[in-house]
């Protein structure tokens, strides 16, 4: 196994990735995992060390995939590194459990139609997958915010991110809350489910609509709070 990077070890890993599991676990319905099985796919040491391994594979075919011959420095930015963490957690997901029992479980006790349940429980290892792909957009867009010296804290811990997040813009793109009422399923709803069954179907992971979407999160959330900040002297 090649050696764990630094940035990957100091930060991703522990800030993001396991911060994101972790919360994940903890809205685990006790009936649910107790019926199929549910646990950690492996013990997390060696899910870290094969998880990175998987992401630096990635992350290198990726910039080779992009960049051409003209591009010297081959840097991704944040928004593709968002997409090559988001299609890595798909390759080696953090949960496992029996789909069988799990289907019969929800057909017994009429879960199918509960939206949030399905995505806390069913869908959980696609919901971490978008959880770390938002969590490291928005990891960037703060460092932005600070070098614009725009009045908004940085976060040092993954909880003030998520309650900066919260605070600036995401719960609302999350539900899709336009001025006019439609009928569709809110932003985070939709991406989980889009990645579940392209991957459960096994389509082709769209690395560069995916870091768009990132960054259209990213530019949403600072628009948000600036317009709030201004209207709300």
């Amino acid at each position: 196994m090649p050696e764990i990077s630094k940035h990957f070890n100091d930060w991703i890993y522990p800030k993001v990735i396991s911060a994101s599991i972790n919360a994940a676990s903890k809205k685990i319905d006790e009936e649910f995992s107790n019926a199929t099985g549910f646990c950690r796919y492996m013990e997390e040491d060696k899910y870290k060390q094969e998880l990175s391994s998987i992401y630096e594979e990635k992350r290198e075919w990726l910039k080779e995939q992009y960049f051409t011959q003209f591009d010297e420095a081959k840097l991704l930015d944040f928004h593709k590194l968002a997409a090559v963490l988001c299609r890595s957690i798909l390759r080696l997901k953090p949960f496992a459990f029996n789909i069988e029992l799990a289907d019969k479980y929800m057909a017994e006790h009429g879960k199918r139609t509960d939206k949030e349940w399905v995505i806390n429980n069913y869908l959980v290892n696609y919901k971490v997958a978008i959880d770390v792909s938002l969590g490291f957009t928005l990891y960037d867009l703060f460092g932005k915010i600070g070098e614009k010296k725009v009045d908004m804290p940085k976060p040092n811990e993954y909880g003030d991110l998520l309650k900066n997040l919260s605070t600036y813009g995401l719960e609302k793109y999350k539900e899709g809350t336009t001025p006019v009422q439609i009928e569709h399923e809110p932003f985070y709803n939709s991406q989980i489910i889009e990645i579940a069954i392209n991957d459960t179907n096994g389509r082709d992971f769209d690395y560069l609509g995916f870091a768009t979407n990132c960054f259209q999160l990213q530019q949403y959330t600072l628009l948000k709070y600036l317009y709030d900040k201004e209207h709300n002297k």
